[in-house]
């Protein structure tokens, strides 16, 4: 009876022990339960904000660059949109950035069919309310008989806001820094050809060239500036000619400038240079400029490369740009780079004109320099309240989701905001 007690009593302790073992088992595999779940949850929050966060900056870089977009290509024809502007007389950036909190921007672009041809005005907004980060679109000015897209309609007052879309609702920080390009060119501490520099204030002459199709011009150093005047340009208007005048560079001073003799660049692979000038129209009562008259769906002013034979330089186009028809002009500028070394190339200067009173003027260039762009690129802390001179916008965006967050800072040049 002892016995079996004794053996009943042993069971007993062993029943305890395994309970509190299996216990101990239950709490630990229930812990690594939680923790596989907390983890899980806490990885797909990660992966969520991460997604989102990386969705939401590649639909808004793609609708920042288009800022200011304002030509028509279509049909071999150029033409200019100042309806892209905020004010075609006064205010010629495209864009309002919200003051103070800057987490409301909104900007204008012409959008162009697959041929190049100016299809629709629109203006597009990105804004945040509380946590909620909203887009809308609307077209003002239709350019053909295409109907606008669903996504982007034409209202019946332009005045009216546009139906925003909500784009997350897990955005916690959301603003943006217009930026001002660095045009110093203080990367390029003198001129050498051969590093594609030539240094702001460095000596030059500009040599008009003459042959089949391209007329030369008169090239009139302006006294007491570094200025270049050329005037005595060909007139296609109401003529069956396609006539065009080019000038080139050459450094230094030269007596008898031939365009054949025109100073060649290097330019090295998959770096990226800056040209800048300053192309002035100046115009009195007494003395009309005819140039204030220029056309730029008729009419073209253009600056690229070429060899010392004419040819074009290929992986290049020519810039376009406008005469000012002010007297206050900000400096041109255009980069550009190439995926291989070109060498001999020079820098020249196109000129044709199709309207009625434009060739009849004059125009003048000075402040010329061709450099590498300085590794700092752009100012975002002090660009200045003209904001026409605004060619990038940094942005900082933060999603979170279940408490895990995504920083994205990222800045998207914006380079036809503006003239």
């Amino acid at each position: 009876m002892k016995a079996r007690n004794s053996k009943a009593g042993f069971t007993l302790i062993e029943l305890i022990v395994y309970s509190g073992l299996i216990g101990i088992i239950v709490v630990i595999a229930g812990r690594a339960f939680t923790n596989s779940t907390k983890m899980r949850i806490r990885t797909e929050s990660m992966i969520q904000s991460t997604s989102t966060g990386n969705a939401l900056s590649a639909l808004l870089s793609e609708d920042l660059s288009q800022m200011g977009a304002k030509t028509d290509l279509g049909d071999g024809e150029y033409h200019f949109f100042s309806e892209v502007y905020n004010d075609p007389t006064s205010d010629s950036a495209s864009y309002v950035l919200k003051s103070g909190t800057r987490d409301s921007i909104s900007f204008k672009k012409v959008v162009n069919g697959s041929d190049g041809k100016a299809l629709f005005l629109q203006q597009v907004s990105w804004f945040l309310t509380g946590s909620t980060l909203k887009r809308s679109c609307k077209t003002l000015a239709k350019f053909t008989d295409q109907d606008a897209p669903d996504e982007c309609l034409m209202l019946d007052n332009s005045e009216d806001e546009a139906v925003p879309v909500v784009m997350s609702e897990n955005v916690s920080e959301f603003s943006l820094r217009p930026g001002k390009r660095l045009q110093d060119a203080s990367s390029c501490p003198s001129t050498d050809f051969g590093e594609g520099c030539f240094k702001l204030g460095s000596v030059y002459t500009l040599a008009s060239r003459s042959s089949s199709g391209i007329t030369p011009v008169v090239l009139e150093p302006i006294t007491g500036t570094t200025s270049i005047a050329i005037r005595g340009f060909y007139s296609n208007f109401d003529a069956n000619t396609n006539y065009s005048s080019q000038v080139y560079l050459l450094n230094g001073s030269v007596s008898n400038p031939v365009w054949g003799q025109c100073s060649e660049f290097t330019f090295k692979p998959n770096v990226t240079y800056g040209v800048s000038f300053s192309l002035m129209v100046e115009s009195d009562l007494s003395n009309v400029n005819y140039m204030r008259n220029f056309m730029a769906e008729y009419d073209h002013v253009s600056v690229g490369f070429r060899t010392r034979e004419g040819d074009p330089i290929e992986g290049i186009q020519d810039h376009m740009v406008y005469p000012a028809q002010g007297e206050i002009d900000t400096d041109r500028y255009f980069e550009f780079s190439f995926p291989r070394e070109v060498t001999g190339a020079c820098l020249a200067f196109t000129f044709a004109f199709y309207s009625k009173y434009a060739a009849d003027g004059s125009l003048a260039i000075s402040g010329i320099s061709v450099f590498p762009r300085d590794e700092a690129g752009y100012d975002f802390d002090s660009p200045g309240t003209n904001t026409r001179n605004h060619k990038a916008f940094q942005y900082r965006l933060v999603t979170r989701v279940n408490g895990e967050s995504t920083v994205i800072e990222k800045f998207v040049p914006t380079p036809n905001n503006g003239i």
